[in-house]
């Protein structure tokens, strides 16, 4: 008997992250759970933070994503379309300054036109806060 319905039974082998033994579901499975499935692609090198960043920069709704984020935790009452909306409200610029804003990611620099990911990030204006305006303030 021969199609989709029937119950193949693999041999078990080892999942290509952790090597534990486990019983695939498809002759083709390589991974025993989800977790190593997502871990794949950090140990194999098709993604770095480069790659990330590369993908993010210049892209403002990938940027604002981010920005959602502080400290691996979703931040309360903040949402990518309100963030966009604030944004474009103000021209892509700074709300404390009127620089203009850039959603610009490097690997080991922090560029000062970027919205801060740190910090309080308010729904009713979006600004960059630095050292300098900071003390002028």
């Amino acid at each position: 008997m021969s199609g989709w319905g029937r119950f193949h039974n693999f041999k078990q082998k080892p999942c290509a992250v952790c090597e534990t033994l486990f019983t695939p579901k498809s002759g083709v499975n390589k991974f025993c759970s989800t977790a190593c499935k997502g871990k794949w692609k950090y140990i194999t090198g098709s993604v770095t933070t480069a790659t990330q960043y590369a993908y993010i920069s210049g892209n403002w709704t990938r940027y604002v994503s981010r920005l959602l984020y502080h400290g691996g935790r979703k931040r309360d009452r903040l949402d990518r379309d309100a963030l966009l909306r604030v944004l474009e409200r103000q021209s892509y610029k700074c709300a404390l300054s009127g620089v203009p804003l850039t959603c610009k990611l490097e690997s080991g620099t922090q560029c000062p036109t970027t919205p801060a990911s740190t910090g309080s990030l308010l729904v009713d204006h979006i600004s960059r806060v630095t050292s300098r305006l900071s003390a002028a303030r």
